[in-house]
């Protein structure tokens, strides 16, 4: 964060305005994994100012979507509707069908939060049918499971456990272990609540398996990051580092002590 905020004043001293929308938006997302949703959504307000007088239609609306995510975090939900709905309006007008689409998705998951279940359902098939047509199978798998929700919220298991199996197979197929992990696990939960208690155990255990990988190499990309910015002397990101790799240790641990294998 250090890093990005002299290099906001250096491009505000040269007078470079798309540079300086552009830090603006890599401190928003950098703020935003940080949990600061709401010095994030400043950010992302900053960048779009600058964007909308630039002319740039694409990248505004790419902070609008930003915005939303914010404002979803904060459980804004009015707000949030609103900016993915705007910035779909504006991506499809800049000709990005695809983050168009994403913003339907998100926008789906949204409703989804709010027990909207028809209407999360019509926005979640409306994107999958575009993600189908661009030919992105990581895209059209995340809408199959969100799709999935949506089935297991209105009692529909079966068709719930059938989208499932088909996101995760993509997301396997494609190498997305954190993805396939989590639709192992909500297929636990659907076969478990179906009385299918031997399968459930099954996709529990697979799932723990892929969570524990998943923990080493963060564990391990931790512990990278740490050395590497104390090689080149930026201590404010050795702290956040170190105190995320605690976090992760701290769990592992918390588990052990509940009888929960880490």
């Amino acid at each position: 964060m250090q890093l990005l905020s002299t290099a906001n004043v250096h491009l505000k001293e040269i007078g470079d305005q798309r540079g300086l929308a552009r830090c603006s938006v890599s401190m928003g997302m950098l703020l935003h994994l940080l949990d600061c949703y709401e010095e994030a959504l400043h950010q992302f307000e900053q960048a779009k100012a600058i964007f909308d007088a630039l002319d740039d239609e694409d990248s505004a609306a790419h902070c609008i979507q930003s915005m939303g995510d914010s404002q979803y975090v904060l459980h804004r939900y009015t707000e949030a509707e609103e900016k993915f709905e705007e910035a779909k309006s504006a991506l499809e007008g800049a000709g990005n069908h695809r983050r168009a689409a994403q913003c339907m998705r998100e926008l789906g998951s949204l409703l989804l939060m709010q027990s909207r279940y028809d209407e999360a359902m019509e926005r979640l098939e409306e994107a999958q049918t575009t993600f189908d047509k661009m030919g992105d199978r990581l895209d059209r798998a995340m809408c199959a499971r969100s799709v999935s929700d949506v089935l297991f919220m209105t009692g529909r298991y079966d068709e719930a456990a059938i989208k499932l199996v088909e996101a995760q197979t993509t997301l396997d197929e494609l190498g997305d272990e954190r993805g396939s992990t989590t639709c192992a696990q909500r297929l636990g939960e659907i076969l478990r609540m179906t009385g299918y208690f031997e399968p459930a155990m099954a996709q529990s255990r697979e799932a723990k398996a892929r969570f524990d990988r998943r923990r080493e190499e963060v564990r391990v990309q931790l512990c990278h990051s740490i050395s590497l910015f104390n090689e080149i002397g930026v201590p404010v990101q050795v702290r956040e580092c170190s105190a995320i790799l605690g976090e992760v240790e701290r769990t592992a641990v918390g588990r052990r002590s509940l009888g929960i294998p880490a």
